[in-house]
Formats: structure tokens, sequence, C-alpha cells
């Protein structure tokens, strides 16, 4: 299954090298205990990369409605010591793991 990539879509650069991970964060239920409202994604948006870090992108309603797409990369980490090769979100709760050994939340 290939994804269409219109014209106007958007362009995210932050990291140093090369990105390995991205995961889009899901929206989440207002209070704990209850079931999700909406399973569709949030307007954030997690990119992993070879240079140790994560970052965390506003994908919200301005940033796509602008022309060219225009993502903000809201908060970064140095996360591992060595290159971030993987994501993964429940929710919102985020664990990367890394070529150090380590996964963390």
């Amino acid at each position: 299954h290939l994804a269409h990539i219109s014209d106007d879509a958007a362009e995210l650069r932050a990291h140093a090298r090369r990105v390995s991970a991205l995961v889009w964060l899901q929206r989440h239920a207002p209070h704990a205990g209850a079931p999700p409202t909406d399973s569709a994604p949030s307007r954030w948006l997690v990119s992993a990369g070879v240079d140790r870090t994560l970052r965390v992108w506003d994908a919200g309603d301005d940033a796509l409605r602008s022309s060219p797409v225009v993502c903000k990369a809201a908060s970064m980490a140095v996360a591992h010591t060595r290159p971030v090769l993987s994501l993964a979100a429940a929710g919102c709760l985020l664990v990367s793991g890394a070529a150090d050994c380590t996964l963390k939340a």
C-alpha cells in the first residue's frame, strides 16, 4: 500500500542525521478508565533519529491549513547514547528503543 504525497506535503527538517522512526501520538480519553473517544492521530508527530534525538512536531490544524504546510518542532530531547532505532506509542505513552540496548518511556 503506497501513500499519495500531495504537492503541499510538509517537509520537516531538524534532525542532524537520518530519521529512523516516526509515530503519531493517539488522542486519549479525558479521564483515567474512560474509553478513547477517537482513535485518529492527534496533532503530535514524534520522530526519532540516528542523531540520538526524539523530536515532537506540532501538526495541528493551523499547520495543515497553511500553504506550504509548516509543522514546527515543539520539543527535542537527546534520548539515548546511540542511534534511536524504533518508536512505539499507546495513547500518550511513548517508548523508544536504541542501539545502546535500552528502551525508554
